[in-house]
């Protein structure tokens, strides 16, 4: 199931074709915990959590926003935590604002290593989680160019 992104919000709506844009306002994660580096635990801030994970190859550590569910993933496998997110009231809220996605419609995103480097693009069928289209590599893009022209 594809989501809206949490932290945007429609910049303009034309038919059936949303644009996203961003903005700065990012969810804080309260808690965080480490299961991997170099002090094992929970810790209320992320300056503590860094200290402890910094320079380690293998960490493993992610944010949660209550006490309760830290002490919960301390205890836990850290794989069952790592790619899972919780829909939140925000992510309600925007949904409530902007509607739900529209699954027969066409995503797409572009990728560029370097600036100006080589460029990557390529469009999604939702429904289906089918590729599309797919051009590049490119020598010489930008992601700006590239999405523009994966629009188009």
């Amino acid at each position: 199931m594809t989501l809206v992104p949490a932290g945007y919000r429609p910049a303009f709506r034309c038919s059936n074709l949303v644009i996203f844009a961003p903005f700065m306002k990012k969810s804080k994660n309260s808690f965080y915990v480490v299961w991997v580096g170099l002090e094992k635990g929970i810790f209320d801030s992320w300056d503590k959590c860094r200290r402890c994970v910094d320079g380690i190859a293998d960490a493993k550590y992610k944010g949660f926003s209550t006490l309760e569910e830290a002490k919960k993933a301390l205890t836990g496998n850290p794989w069952d935590y790592y790619n899972k997110r919780e829909v939140t009231a925000a992510d309600n809220a925007l949904r409530r604002r902007v509607g739900e996605p529209i699954r027969d419609s066409i995503c797409v995103d572009a990728a560029c290593s370097g600036n100006p480097g080589e460029l990557e693009y390529r469009g999604v069928y939702m429904l289906t989680g089918e590729e599309i289209f797919h051009r590049g590599p490119y020598p010489e893009g930008t992601v700006n160019i590239g999405e523009f022209l994966a629009i188009v």
